[in-house]
C-alpha cells in the first residue's frame, strides 16, 4: 500500500493509502467506544463486556492498520 511521511509545522506526519486510513479510522472509533463503556461499566455492569470486546476489536484493527501499511 502506498502511503508516505511529510513534515507539518516540525513534526512528521505519517500519512496512509485511503483504505489503510479507514481501517485506522475505525481502531480509533473501536478503542474510543471501549473506553466509553468501560466509563459507563461502572453505572451498569453490563456494559464492561462491550468495552472489551471493542477496545480489542480496536487493537486488532490497528494491527492490521501497520501491516498493511508495510
Amino acid at each position: 500500500m502506498v502511503g508516505g511521511v511529510e513534515m507539518k509545522d516540525g513534526y512528521v506526519i505519517r500519512f496512509f493509502d485511503p483504505r489503510v486510513q479507514q481501517l485506522f479510522d475505525h481502531a480509533r472509533d473501536a478503542i474510543e467506544l471501549g473506553v466509553e463503556d468501560y466509563q459507563a461499566s461502572f453505572k451498569d455492569p453490563r456494559r464492561l463486556m462491550s468495552a472489551v470486546r471493542n477496545f480489542g476489536s480496536g487493537l486488532e484493527l490497528l494491527c492490521k492498520t501497520e501491516v498493511a501499511s508495510t
